[in-house]
């Protein structure tokens, strides 16, 4: 097996919560997906969940089409793992990829990864390919955790023109009901994005909506996501400029 041509980074002592996984990022990318290909559906999720999302991304894009559904799946449940089979499965890799010394050890207590955030966040930084091609393999798993790639807050990363057209299209009561426990920085960049007479009207709404649910909070804020996916997914508009690839 061709090993990484990248050099060995320091081992150290462990300190704080530091990711024994660290070392991965100066792996070979395609060299790193042919080792994990070695590895069960399991170990490999464990492996892209400790992973910057990027690499994750690259390493998920290098699987077979068949395989990819199948990691997501499997990063969408969080599971909480001793730290000991955490260092067991770093040690292996760095073994094989380096041929020299073991990882730094896991914070003492059972480690948590993965959930369906985290599976969500990987589909936004997949190439458009491997999104159909996990669309196409687990609609049900794809339409589910697209709900979960934008949150809320990303409208802070949205360019003006963004937040005036899907606002526009929310009515008043929804409007305020998702900005009630917005950031006051967001919250103040939705404002500024509407007429002023349209703004003072939502701010007298915020006021009168009194105690509410969170539940009709986080189901006003979503409704809002929703909204701003399709038209993202229509070409009418970007939630995130930085992003490169489009749900």
């Amino acid at each position: 097996m061709r090993r990484s041509s990248q050099p060995l980074p320091p081992r150290g002592e462990f300190q704080g919560n530091s990711n024994c996984f660290d070392f991965l990022e100066r792996v070979d990318p395609r060299v790193l997906s042919a080792e994990l290909l070695r590895e069960n559906i399991r170990t490999i999720a464990t492996v892209l969940a400790h992973c910057d999302k990027v690499l994750s991304a690259k390493l998920l894009a290098d699987f077979e089409p068949g395989l990819r559904p199948q990691i997501i799946a499997a990063l969408k449940n969080a599971r909480q793992t001793p730290p000991e089979a955490l260092q067991a499965i770093a040690a292996g890799l760095r073994e094989r990829l380096y041929n020299q010394g073991p990882a730094k050890r896991p914070a003492p207590g059972m480690v948590k990864y993965g959930g369906p955030a985290v599976a969500a966040a990987m589909l936004r930084y997949i190439s458009p390919e491997a999104k159909r091609n996990i669309k196409e393999n687990d609609p049900a798993l794809f339409a589910d955790l697209r709900r979960l790639m934008y949150t809320f807050d990303d409208f802070m990363k949205s360019p003006d023109r963004t937040l005036q057209i899907v606002f526009a299209e929310i009515e008043t009561r929804t409007l305020a009901l998702a900005l009630k426990v917005a950031m006051p920085r967001l919250k103040q960049r939705i404002l500024e994005n509407m007429s002023d007479r349209r703004a003072t009207i939502v701010e007298d709404e915020i006021e009168q909506l009194g105690r509410v649910r969170m539940s009709d909070i986080e189901e006003a804020q979503q409704n809002i996501m929703d909204l701003a996916i399709s038209m993202q997914k229509a070409g009418k508009i970007i939630i995130d400029e930085r992003d490169e690839n489009l749900v």
